[in-house]
């Protein structure tokens, strides 16, 4: 039987285990580049998906701190950024296999634990748009909620965040009725719509200082109507409204 050639390329299969023994050996970084070698050749659809399955579980083994990068071939230090990377990769490289959700929304979660909520937002966003039927759509409501609801400044600002953090929260409610997280969305929902009823009251007491009852009626009226709890029940902002909307000159 004859031999290859020494300089003969290396199959699809060959670079896969070598990848494989890289791996093994905890060379993560090595394995990687051996798996993109083989899905550059454009393997067979069996080793295309162990090789997408293998470069998965790579990106996630550094995001999650199970696998690092060596400086100077010698100093091992961690890499979460890197797994993003791998990951984002193959999310938009091969966007329609079982883990491509999977992929998005532990790349959303790694930012929400080091706090980073601005930068998980384009990622839940993504996640969404992209699988509405996933798993983990209900999840990534209530995260998006929670960074937009954070990042609100006050009920004196733009009533826009305060609008859109709510509307997460309706969504993950839609999804989700029970648990802690269904807990804490009902509480920021109640919060959130306080802040609405508040925000109106807030211009109704410009129009009244400029003797204006008309748009102060209309203000005083949102208000009363936009504090409603979930339950309800008007907030504490919402009967402030309704005392200065039954006291309003003209009003019987």
């Amino acid at each position: 039987v004859s031999e290859a050639p020494a300089d003969a390329p290396e199959t699809p299969a060959a670079l896969f285990a070598r990848g494989e023994a890289l791996r093994a050996a905890q060379d993560h970084e090595a394995a990687l580049e051996c798996y993109d070698a083989v899905l550059k050749m454009r393997p067979d659809l069996d080793l295309l998906r162990r090789t997408l399955e293998r470069k998965y579980q790579i990106g996630l083994d550094f995001l999650e701190g199970r696998a690092g990068r060596y400086f100077l071939g010698i100093i091992a230090y961690d890499s979460p950024a890197f797994g993003v990377r791998i990951l984002d990769e193959l999310v938009r490289d091969y966007p329609y296999e079982n883990f491509s959700d999977d992929a998005l929304f532990s790349i959303a979660n790694h930012y929400v634990q080091i706090e980073d909520w601005e930068e998980s937002r384009p990622v839940y966003e993504r996640l969404i748009a992209m699988y509405p039927k996933s798993e983990f759509v209900p999840e990534a409501y209530f995260y998006l909620g929670m960074a937009i609801y954070r990042g609100i400044k006050g009920y004196r600002y733009d009533p826009t965040p305060i609008v859109r953090a709510r509307w997460h929260f309706e969504r993950y409610l839609e999804k989700r009725e029970v648990g802690r997280e269904a807990k804490q969305a009902r509480e920021c929902i109640q919060e959130l719509k306080n802040m609405e009823a508040s925000y109106e009251l807030y211009v109704a007491r410009f129009y009244l200082a400029d003797d204006n009852v008309v748009g102060a009626g209309i203000h005083l009226s949102a208000a009363v109507r936009k504090g409603r709890g979930l339950d309800g029940k008007p907030t504490a902002a919402a009967v402030e409204a309704e005392e200065l909307l039954k006291n309003l000159p003209g009003k019987k």
